[in-house]
């Protein structure tokens, strides 16, 4: 299976994204367990490009390609906007918890969901453009 989506630059491109996304993977005989993490790790991985990498630019699009084989989901996304810092996926340090709710930082739980729900991810800057890889094995498990 295969899928090629392009992705707007709001948060509502984004919502129709996933709910297009899941439509299909569901369709081809992906489990709903599988599908569950991938929403939420492509939900988190958009919407950090739309709010940071995407922000400031007149307009922008995200290049979603997803492909189900050898056991494995693997997303790529693409996108014209800035570049993550030093050009490396941050650290994937979960935030302390246990603080009042009022002190608890409004970000910083994403790439730590992003890593903890992936078996990998990769990112490369090249000729202008960011592109982020993130595989799911079809069978880890997982929740």
């Amino acid at each position: 299976m295969s899928l090629r989506l392009s992705v707007g630059d709001t948060p509502g491109d984004v919502r129709r994204a996933l709910a297009d996304m899941r439509g299909a993977m569901l369709a081809c005989g992906c489990p709903v367990s599988v599908c569950d993490r991938l929403e939420i790790v492509l939900a988190e991985a958009l919407n950090n490009v739309v709010e940071h990498a995407l922000s400031g630019c007149e307009s922008g699009t995200i290049s979603l390609l997803l492909r189900c084989r050898d056991g494995r989901v693997r997303a790529e996304l693409r996108d014209r906007g800035t570049a993550l810092p030093d050009r490396r996926i941050p650290d994937a340090v979960l935030p302390d918890p246990n603080v009042p709710i009022a002190e608890l930082p409004e970000g910083g739980f994403g790439w730590f969901l992003i890593r903890a729900l992936t078996d990998n991810v990769e990112y490369t800057r090249c000729d202008g453009e960011n592109r982020l890889l993130l595989e799911l094995a079809l069978d880890s498990g997982r929740v």
